[in-house]
């Protein structure tokens, strides 16, 4: 793992937790996502590692961002489902937003294939990853999640 990257992947819960504890981070904020239950938006930080290995005390300057959910939920086949209803339809590369239940979420694709998403922001909570020029989509979706 590149530690500028952030972990990547592990999006379910306990795989996260596992690959934070090996990497040296520590969550620094946990909010659920309402109207989803099992889903969580995490910001977490990972300690600064030291040129002659090992970490320090100090924790990097950059905070990063993940959605994540608990695998008794959410099945990757669920998560895929709700992936191509909210992102489905779109045709272009880039990153993409789509609304569903009062929550926004937030799309990468590449080569014409989602390659991530997770949740950007809902009622009452300023957006959660960095703006873009990308206007929300509405999209046909159904009325409940999985």
């Amino acid at each position: 793992m590149r530690r500028r990257d952030g972990i990547k992947g592990a999006h379910e819960e306990a795989l996260f937790r596992k690959a934070l504890a090996e990497a040296h981070g520590v969550v620094t904020l946990e909010k659920p996502v309402p109207g989803f239950p099992g889903m969580k938006y995490v910001q977490y930080r990972l300690y600064q590692g030291r040129h002659t290995g090992g970490f320090t005390n100090e924790l990097q300057a950059g905070v990063f961002e993940k959605t994540v959910v608990d695998g008794a939920i959410w099945s990757e086949s669920h998560l895929a489902e709700l992936g191509g209803r909210l992102f489905g339809k779109v045709g272009r590369d880039g990153q993409h937003r789509a609304q569903f239940e009062g929550v926004t979420f937030i799309g990468w694709i590449r080569n014409g294939e989602l390659t991530s998403f997770g949740v950007d922001s809902w009622a009452g909570q300023p957006p959660l990853y960095a703006p873009s020029d990308v206007p929300a989509a509405r999209v046909p979706v159904p009325k409940k999640a999985p």
